[in-house]
């Protein structure tokens, strides 16, 4: 009896911490001509940004060359159903107000799909999105993005990109803006003590 407790107060205490810090993701996006998916994490699957063709959530195009546009660039995967999500929301819209030049933040609205209940989800995250003041990109995924979504198991997932598309540093999944930063601050760090060496 006391082991039985015991599990059940691990499986609950188990829930609260991913409650706190992450969501997971109950379905992954389904794949055409009804072909079994091997999933691999991001880590595993994710080194170079592939080529894609999306839009923002105001319909304007954007594609693999929003990454030119920093040194670095801190990409979070997010869902409308997500309440740590939601919640570091505001805290990001900050943060992309301080950020260097050098420096930018995308999101990438990962529960889009089409569709009504797509279209739905959009006027969700642009809720979210106001309510927050996020005036940095949010993503809509075209297919190639969709395809990355099948690594991402925690919402939010965070990773970074650098000028030429590959992805650098840590994935992270979870809530954690004091890690994004750090991570930024590292890869920055790390690339003005290469080209010090170099001079």
């Amino acid at each position: 009896m006391m082991k039985r407790k015991f599990l059940v107060a691990v499986l609950l205490l188990s829930l609260a911490a991913s409650t706190l810090t992450g969501c997971g993701q109950s379905s992954k996006p389904e794949m055409e001509n009804d072909q079994p998916t091997v999933y691999q994490s991001l880590e595993d699957s994710l080194s170079v940004m592939p080529a894609f063709e999306a839009t923002d959530l105001e319909g304007n195009p954007v594609d693999e060359s929003i990454f030119e546009n920093a040194d670095i660039t801190v990409v979070n995967c997010w869902g409308t159903f997500c309440t740590p999500c939601i919640d570091e929301m505001p805290d990001l819209a900050e943060w992309a107000k301080e950020m260097p030049d050098n420096v930018q933040i995308v999101g990438i609205v990962c529960d889009y799909n089409e569709g009504w209940e797509g279209e739905a989800n959009i006027r969700q995250a642009k809720q979210i999105c106001e309510e927050a003041g996020v005036d940095f990109v949010q993503i809509v995924p075209d297919k190639a993005l969709q395809e990355i979504q099948l690594g991402i198991l925690v919402y939010p997932t965070t990773f970074f990109v650098d000028n030429s598309g590959h992805v650098v540093g840590e994935i992270i999944e979870e809530a954690n803006i004091e890690k994004y930063k750090e991570e930024v601050t590292s890869y920055l760090e790390n690339q003005s003590n290469e080209v010090q060496d170099h001079a």
